[in-house]
């Protein structure tokens, strides 16, 4: 299962849950297709009042925009959890999952998209890949005109039996 409910431990085939203090957004930089008045450093502020807002709009988003962390030594992340809101012109339903060393070449860490159903979303990365820079990418392509996407919050973790390297 890649997606787990708002919860991970609430779902025991989901895997493995994260344990705080696990988050791993701390050593690097935040990464993003695009950025303008609200940058991708707000996706990781842990403040809820706060947003990362693609500059791409409608049509597109669909493989376009992406929103990352760019660590400063390569990580196997086992989980991300995503937060955006509900309102249907600021989110997205299907998000790709990738990983880069050099950040001009981008490899799947998932096989398939995967499908987010709230406003606070669980994706389990099964067999992680060492890499320095991680990312999610707008996979959906029901966008109106005139829709972005805000990231609220994107959360990176280690696996309980994987450190960072």
């Amino acid at each position: 299962m890649l997606l787990a409910p708002a919860s991970p431990a609430a779902s025991p085939s989901a895997g493995v849950a994260p344990t705080p203090p696990a988050h791993i957004v701390t050593d690097g930089q935040p990464l993003a297709s695009s950025s303008g008045d609200r940058p991708p450093a707000k996706a990781f502020d842990n403040d809820n009042a706060t947003f990362w807002l693609s500059a791409e709009h409608g049509a597109l988003i669909k493989d376009n925009a992406w929103i990352g962390y760019k660590f400063a030594k390569p990580v196997r992340v086992g989980w991300i959890r995503i937060d955006q809101t509900n309102n249907a012109p600021f989110r997205e339903d299907l998000v790709r999952v990738e990983s880069s060393n050099d950040g001009e070449t981008w490899a799947p860490a998932l096989p398939e998209p995967v499908h987010l159903a709230g406003m606070t979303d669980w994706i389990y990365v099964p067999s992680p890949a060492t890499a320095s820079m991680w990312r999610v990418v707008a996979a959906d392509d029901s966008a109106a005109p005139k829709d972005n996407w805000a990231v609220i919050e994107l959360g990176l973790y280690v696996r309980g039996d994987d450190t960072p390297y």
